[in-house]
Parts: structure tokens; C-alpha cells; sequence
């Protein structure tokens, strides 16, 4: 499994697709302005395996007082592959993907309505700080 920037045709479309099981209300125009807008903080990646897209990540640097953050802003995994492990994978290739760039910590939130996906989270090793926020040290 490897993260990888869109850049083909297909992958573009692929993207949209993902951003909008992500964002149901945007349609295909908007999930296509907000991906290509010119100056962005969020990184896009798409995640595959033997040249097959699972899924999506957005992910953003914060830093503050010397500790780097990586920001998980968004994370998508196709439909078909949900509940077969893709998305924990996802999670450790991420995680090390955080050791490598030197992060401290991965933090995310989500919707307080997503109870599957905190379950999911925790899972994973993440700890719920309040709400919907949740970190992990690395």
C-alpha cells in the first residue's frame, strides 16, 4: 500500500468520487473546485494497492511550540473495501508516514453523529480528548 498525488485523469475522477461519499451535499462540480483550488493547505493522497485506488486522505502540518501535528482532515475508503481492514491499514502507513516527516502527534475530528467511525478510531489507538477530537502520540 502506498499514498500516492493524484495525477491522471482517472485518479482526478476517483478523488471527486471519494470526496463526495465524504461531502454528499457537494456535487461533482464543487468536490471539483474545492480539490483544485490553486493555493491549498490540505495534501490529497490517494491510497493504493497494485494500482488500485481504496481510498482518500487529506492531511495538513500544524505547528506549534516546536510539536508538529499532522492533521487528518479527511479519510475515505471506498465502499467496497470498508470493514475489511483497509482502513487501519491506511492508519498505520499513516502513522508511519509521521515518524518519518518527524510529527508528534496525529490528530482528527469528526462529526459527534459518527459513532462507528469513533469506534474505529479508538481502535486504532486513538484517544478521545472531548467531543469528537481525538489524538494519537506517535
Amino acid at each position: 500500500m502506498k499514498f500516492v498525488v493524484p495525477e491522471s485523469k482517472t485518479q482526478k475522477k476517483q478523488t471527486v468520487r471519494l470526496l463526495k461519499m465524504l461531502f454528499p451535499a457537494l456535487g461533482a462540480v464543487a468536490a471539483w473546485r474545492f480539490f483544485y483550488k490553486k493555493r491549498r493547505s490540505i495534501q490529497f493522497l490517494h491510497v493504493q494497492k497494485k494500482k488500485r485506488t481504496l481510498g482518500l486522505i487529506g492531511v495538513s502540518t500544524l505547528a506549534f511550540l516546536g510539536v508538529r501535528v499532522l492533521y487528518l482532515q479527511y479519510l475515505a475508503v471506498d465502499k467496497k473495501k470498508q470493514g475489511t481492514g483497509v482502513g487501519t491499514e491506511i492508519l498505520k502507513k499513516l502513522e508511519d508516514k509521521a515518524k518519518r516527516d518527524k510529527h508528534d502527534f496525529i490528530f482528527l475530528s469528526s462529526h459527534s453523529k459518527r459513532k462507528k467511525a469513533h469506534r474505529f478510531y479508538k481502535k486504532n489507538g486513538f484517544l478521545k480528548l472531548f467531543g469528537a477530537l481525538f489524538l494519537k502520540r506517535i
